[in-house]
């Protein structure tokens, strides 16, 4: 629980100490003048504060629609019984409408406010009937019931108005951390990347001269002829590793054309994913541009690794990767029948790194706050599409389907670089 909520929680039940101490006060100052016994209506009235609070007060919950409206009772049967709409505490009903609106759900709010308002309703038909005396004052009186209730309302939607601002504010400001934690995640794996670049560099390099020496000694052996291609290939994939690091370190972003991206992640899935089934359905983008760096194409490639290992567990069906240009936003889905992906596994990966058997999700939390640095967004859904009946295939059998979307927004003026370019 947190704080402020235990906080309210014992401020209520301060409440019931006190209405229970004045009901016991009144029972000996509010007596008939014939009678010389204590009044036991206002006793009555103080057991009857012990047991609702007893019954609503709870240890483990906050506070509830229960002890406010409780509370709100006791105290409307108070003062029915010492002046209603004349009496001073009246207006301390005031106290329990903005714990309601402040603590409660929206509904047990108003529901608070109805149930004041009817007291108060309540309250000025006695003070028409005379019930409670004050002849000579009664329009004066009538005024400060009427008063109590515009201002009961006019709080209320103060109140409401004030809630939702902080709520939004709230939620914002949550979104600012989250955004802030995977920025600082990204500057943590470029750190990382970066020594191990630096670590790599150097047994590389001595790799690379002892290929050269064996190939000045034993130039027509084919293992020598065999090396050449995967050193090369380490080599290159160094400096793109050490090209990334640079520019998540210095948070450079540049104007990258679309069909150039889409032309690249073409030519890495082929290469990196030669065994799997791939199909790919890109519209042109000609004249198309986004910011972005060099993480971007790491990222969607990670997403096509996600998809593609989902694919080879379930030994059938492919991965769909398909791209287009919908309304200014280049959005690239990424479709593959579901393997381990449930509602429960879906919603921790909406706020975090989930436990599995291929590690904790770093990848596609990554690949979420890559996206976010270039304004793009990340949304990925489970669609259930089983089909039914004897003659259905096996693939066709599969009980859902997984869907990532991937979206960027277009420059608006795709001729000139923006004013942030590097």
């Amino acid at each position: 629980m947190r704080k402020e909520q235990q906080a309210t929680k014992l401020y209520i039940q301060f409440l019931y100490v006190v209405t229970m101490l004045v009901f016991i006060g009144s029972a000996f100052f509010y007596r008939p003048a014939e009678q010389e016994a204590i009044n036991y209506f206002w006793l009555m009235l103080a057991l009857l504060t012990v047991l609702t609070a007893v019954a609503t007060v709870s240890e483990t919950k906050g506070t509830t629609f229960a002890q406010v409206i409780g509370l709100t009772a006791l105290w409307v049967i108070a003062l029915s019984q010492s002046g209603g709409a004349t009496s001073p505490a009246n207006a301390l009903l005031l106290i329990l409408l903005v714990i309601a609106f402040l603590q409660l759900k929206p509904l047990s709010g108003w529901l608070t406010l109805g149930f004041i308002l009817i007291a108060q309703g309540y309250f000025l038909i006695l003070l028409e009937q005379g019930a409670h005396g004050h002849a000579e004052h009664r329009e004066h009186y009538l005024g400060m019931g009427f008063t109590f209730i515009l201002a009961a309302i006019l709080l209320s939607f103060t109140l409401r108005l004030m809630r939702t601002r902080l709520e939004r504010s709230q939620q914002q400001l949550q979104q600012m951390r989250e955004s802030q934690l995977r920025r600082e995640q990204i500057v943590a794996m470029a750190t990382v990347s970066a020594q191990f670049t630096h670590d790599i560099a150097t047994p590389l390099a001595m790799l690379s001269l002892l290929h050269e020496e064996l190939q000045e000694s034993f130039s027509d052996h084919p293992a020598v002829q065999e090396m050449r291609e995967p050193l090369a290939r380490v080599r290159l994939l160094l400096d793109e590793l050490r090209a990334a690091s640079e520019s998540l370190h210095q948070d450079e972003h540049a104007v990258i054309s679309v069909a150039k991206l889409q032309k690249e992640l073409r030519q890495h899935m082929t290469l990196s994913l030669p065994a799997d089934h791939i199909e790919c359905k890109f519209e042109s983008a000609h004249d198309c541009f986004i910011h972005a760096d060099s993480t971007l194409l790491p990222a969607l490639l990670n997403l096509v690794r996600n998809a593609a290992h989902e694919v080879r567990q379930i030994g059938a069906g492919q991965v769909v990767v398909d791209a287009r240009i919908v309304a200014n936003t280049w959005q690239l889905r990424i479709r593959n029948p579901n393997f381990s992906l449930t509602s429960k596994r879906l919603n921790e990966l909406s706020q975090g790194s989930v436990s599995s058997d291929k590690g904790l999700g770093i990848g596609l939390l990554l690949s979420h706050a890559t996206l976010e640095r270039m304004g793009g967004t990340l949304k990925i859904i489970l669609r259930d599409e089983s089909a039914q009946g004897a003659g259905a295939s096996e693939e066709d059998r599969v009980t859902s389907y997984v869907e990532q979307y991937v979206e960027v927004p277009l420059l608006e003026n795709a001729t000139q670089l923006s004013a942030d370019q590097v």
